[in-house]
């Protein structure tokens, strides 16, 4: 028994020693927990008013149409709302991450030409990047001066996670591992290749815009004329109160489904395979 009590308070000194040589360091322990706790908590509360209105809603549609079917149907659409429409800012924050990486680039690429080398110009760009990437910046430079820099970076590549990133990983490795000579002119062609990809994604966003909104308008509509039918024109809808009737409503809802979700599947952008981050984990 004593020699586990000692075992235990040798290891907590243990953790104290390496915890107070790691902040000497400058590394941040649990970084990031705190935030992420509470985006977790805002989260789950967010889910559960959305499950009790779903829930409401369920329950009145039920009760006034003695459709089970429609109740589930309406407690789907009502918890769906806050999932339809979170994904609507992932095509904007997708811009403003790939432009950052293409400035992230010409800021390497700009501080090198002032003679300085690769590995200060790594660090002095971390310290000042785009404010997008900034967290996997700000880690990447407390790794760097440990004296891995190639580790540094393919850690760098697996926390950005977007294949623009990859590109520009992939060139300064082959610089730290070759030669850093031809790597400025290499970071100009990254940069402007990236302002492309932007561009090109802007483009994209602003015709689909026109459709979103076309989509919208129909959809309010749709939904407008189900509500009138159900509360004012009941008798139109008197053959859905069989179990065959039931059996329709729930083969209709599925194809209304599966067609949103198709539609959806349709407008996301294929991105490419990852092969910076499938080489740091094999």
């Amino acid at each position: 028994m004593d020699a586990l009590i000692m075992a235990a308070l040798g290891a907590m000194i243990a953790v104290g020693l390496l915890a107070t040589m790691f902040t000497l360091m400058g590394v941040r322990l649990f970084a990031g927990f705190g935030s992420g706790f509470v985006r977790a908590q805002q989260n789950a509360q967010t889910l559960l008013i959305w499950t009790f209105g779903a829930f409401v809603a369920a329950a009145v549609v039920w009760a006034w149409t003695s459709w089970p079917v429609g109740g589930l149907w309406a407690f789907a659409g009502v918890l769906s709302i806050p999932l339809l429409r979170g994904d609507s800012y992932s095509a904007s924050d997708e811009i403003e991450k790939v432009e950052a990486i293409a400035t992230w680039t010409e800021q390497i690429r700009d501080t090198m030409n002032a003679s300085a080398g690769l590995q200060q110009s790594l660090v002095a760009t971390a310290s000042n990047g785009p404010a997008v990437i900034r967290p996997e910046l700000d880690a990447f430079a407390r790794r760097a001066p440990r004296g891995d820099l190639a580790g540094a970076l393919r850690q760098l590549g697996i926390d950005l996670r977007h294949p623009a990133a990859d590109l520009v990983i992939a060139g300064l490795l082959s610089a730290t591992e070759l030669d850093a000579g031809r790597l400025v002119p290499l970071l100009t062609r990254l940069a402007s290749s990236i302002r492309d990809e932007a561009k090109m994604r802007v483009r994209i966003e602003v015709s689909r815009a026109r459709v979103r909104t076309s989509m919208k308008i129909v959809g309010f509509f749709v939904g407008l004329t189900m509500l009138l039918m159900v509360v004012v024109g009941r008798d139109l809808l008197i053959g859905y109160q069989s179990a065959a009737g039931q059996i329709w409503l729930l083969v209709v809802g599925s194809v209304v489904v599966l067609a949103i979700w198709t539609t959806r599947k349709l407008a996301e952008i294929p991105q490419p395979e990852r092969f910076v981050a499938r080489r740091s984990q094999s």
